[in-house]
């Protein structure tokens, strides 16, 4: 959990998404077969955060200690 942040806290966050950028996240949902961009984003977050979880914690406690 991010520095200051508390449990149950809410983030919302406003997307607008044209051109290339809007194309990809269509296509993404329709590829994971999904029915709205909130849970495109959700998925994308959830996986990025799988494949990279050790190396983000190594640097938020390297970052902790200087």
């Amino acid at each position: 959990m991010a520095k200051g942040s508390k449990e149950g806290e809410v983030l919302k966050v406003y997307l607008r998404a044209d051109g290339e950028i809007a194309e990809r996240l269509m296509k993404i949902r329709e590829h994971l077969g999904l029915k709205n961009y909130t849970e495109v984003i959700r998925a994308l977050i959830n996986d990025y955060w799988r494949e990279h979880q050790e190396e983000i914690r190594k640097s938020l406690k390297s970052s902790r200690k200087g």
